[in-house]
């Protein structure tokens, strides 16, 4: 099994603490952001893992190595920061004929919303295997993890029928929200993936978005929405460090 996590980012609004090291090394509780990733990969069975680098990437390397908790590491970068879709575009090689899961060096989740989507992938790729002749519409391309808020027109909201990703709406007007589950970050991807990249332009910020790609994925395949309870850490920002270190001194 292998996973991607995405550790490209020049961590803006997180300085001082990114001006001499990458986001990735930032620490929470007395370890680095990426080290609480790659334990809760690592306890879902990830063998293989490629982290996409960019700020300070040599320094990230240099501190995991080749090896992390049983996984093989492998380092690829990304030269100029134009956004999710092209970086995740860049494991291409690494993904191969395989699916893979991906996730942000600063989102802290549990090892069981990684092991769930590698069930829930095997579940359905199995299912449209024994079909024998499946449709394009009817084939898996992703599946999204959402969480519920209170107040969703903060994010990326999802709308969703009967289980499956519809569109993911950024930020939309209060009151206008197609739903209450935003986009968790948390992923698993079908090579199809890189197709929709191709597909995606550039978004009003000038990047190519993965939320774009999902979108334009959803046209032509399924992409399913799984609902996650449990702790989910979004760290991009000091006070949201400052947060994330007061509910782990809890447990």
């Amino acid at each position: 099994m292998k996973a991607v996590i995405l550790a490209a980012g020049k961590g803006v609004r997180m300085r001082p603490l990114t001006e001499s090291r990458p986001k990735a090394l930032v620490e929470l509780a007395g370890k680095p952001l990426i080290g609480h990733v790659m334990e809760a990969i690592a306890g879902a069975g990830v063998k293989e893992v490629l982290v996409i680098t960019g700020h300070l990437g040599e320094m990230l390397e240099k501190k995991l190595g080749q090896e992390f908790g049983g996984m093989k590491l492998q380092y690829v970068r990304q030269a100029e920061q134009s956004g999710t879709a092209s970086a995740i575009g860049l494991a291409k090689e690494f993904a191969g004929n395989e699916g893979f899961v991906c996730a942000y060096c600063d989102v802290i989740a549990e090892s069981s919303v990684f092991r769930e989507l590698f069930e829930k992938a095997g579940g359905e790729e199995k299912s449209v295997f024994m079909e024998s002749v499946e449709k394009e519409r009817d084939s898996l391309g992703a599946i999204v993890v959402g969480r519920e808020v209170k107040d969703p027109w903060r994010f990326g909201v999802m709308k969703i029928e009967e289980g499956r990703l519809v569109e993911i709406v950024e930020k939309p007007t209060i009151g206008e929200q197609p739903s209450n589950v935003i986009n968790a970050g948390i992923y698993w991807f079908s090579p199809r993936i890189f197709d929709a990249i191709e597909r995606t332009g550039k978004s009003e910020r000038n990047e190519f978005e993965i939320t774009d790609s999902l979108n334009e994925l959803a046209k032509k395949n399924k992409v399913l929405v799984i609902k996650y309870k449990g702790r989910c850490l979004d760290i991009g920002t000091v006070e949201n460090l400052k947060s994330a270190e007061r509910e782990m001194a809890k447990s």
